[in-house]
């Protein structure tokens, strides 16, 4: 239960942001390169033989491996090839991905068409864009206003698509399996879960520990059972995409959506602010403005404090620490404040 790289040429040279945080995190990198006759294997599996000229790995994926590929009739597309490194269950992404794609698109949402999908990878409509996250660092911030509002009021109307009703739960395929417990014990227990781990790790102490216990045991009252909206689950200024139209920077797409659900809105407003914090610094007030409100500051506190301990207590073998990872290890030296926040909630 937790959570396509592109580029342009009208990236500016000059870094507008100033961040104090974290300009010694590593970027993610590409996925391996893969040949034309092992995208074509894939594509087959997709009952798709139009001739590939070439194919390109997109940076900045953990989820799945990413590539831009170039037919030989001048088409392009978007080659998602499908990977999963969690305990749980995958959430039959052939299914799941062109409906949600779909009903996310008649509620006027900007998504990629999903052209093709199977158990292996899917298809996905190219879109010419640059991630928020990269063009935000490098944009004077009155460039992007616009896009951020539109990025905002998107998401809004994401929230409002929900089929499912008041039934929180995982979207399995174009189905709804609801949570095992309520949505506030599921927070008390992951976070519980990466306290030990934290512990573990001699990274937290006692006291800290303690307090973290004792409030996890007032989440009942603290979140309640917010009305469920369907959410990203993912939602950062990375799996934004914009474009310059008519000279202006404006949403071209959200993207991957492959982790939604059905949940609190607040965590995926708690979740952008934290990883937008990460990756960009403060998000823009247009953002906020777009989406018509900012998360409320008790639930945010709250989910500030279920991703710090989570990401801070992860210790990736393979890569460099990502930037949440980083973030989430500096506000635990100071999760005091975090707490005394929940606490005065």
């Amino acid at each position: 239960m937790r959570r396509a790289g592109r580029t342009n040429s009208l990236a500016s040279s000059r870094v507008f942001c100033r961040r104090r945080f974290p300009t010694h995190a590593a970027p993610l990198p590409p996925p391996p390169d893969i040949s034309r006759e092992v995208a074509q294997d894939l594509l087959s599996s997709l009952d798709i033989a139009t001739p590939i000229a070439e194919v390109t790995p997109c940076a900045g994926g953990l989820s799945n491996h990413n590539y831009r590929v170039a037919f030989t009739d001048g088409a392009l597309a978007l080659l998602r090839v499908y990977r999963w490194t969690h305990d749980q269950p995958e959430p039959n992404r052939r299914i799941k991905e062109p409906w949600l794609h779909q009903l996310l698109a008649r509620a006027d949402v900007p998504v990629p068409r999903v052209l093709a999908a199977s158990d292996r990878c899917a298809l996905l409509e190219w879109i010419e864009g640059v991630k928020l996250r990269q063009i935000a660092l490098t944009e004077p911030p009155a460039a992007l206003e616009g896009a951020w509002a539109e990025a905002g009021k998107a998401l809004r109307l994401a929230h409002a698509t929900n089929p499912f009703g008041e039934v929180a739960g995982e979207i399995v395929g174009n189905e709804l399996r609801p949570f095992d417990t309520s949505w506030s014990e599921w927070n008390a227990r992951e976070i519980r879960t990466h306290t030990a781990r934290l512990r573990e790790l001699d990274v937290i102490d006692v006291a800290a520990a303690m307090r973290i216990q004792r409030i996890c045991d007032r989440l009942p009252r603290l979140l309640g059972e917010p009305a469920p909206v369907l959410a990203h689950n993912d939602a950062h200024p990375a799996n934004v995409l914009v474009a310059v139209r008519d000279g202006a920077w404006h949403l071209a797409a959200w993207i991957d959506w492959e982790y939604a659900w059905v949940a609190d809105p607040d965590w995926d407003l708690a979740r952008f602010a934290f990883f937008g914090a990460a990756q960009v610094g403060l998000v823009p007030e247009g953002f906020w403005s777009g989406y018509g409100r900012r998360p409320s500051p008790g639930r945010n506190a709250v989910y500030e404090l279920h991703m710090v301990t989570w990401l801070a207590g992860l210790r990736p073998a393979r890569r460099a620490p990502a930037a949440p990872e980083l973030l989430a290890r500096e506000r635990l030296i100071g999760v005091g404040r975090i707490l005394d926040r929940i606490e005065a909630g």
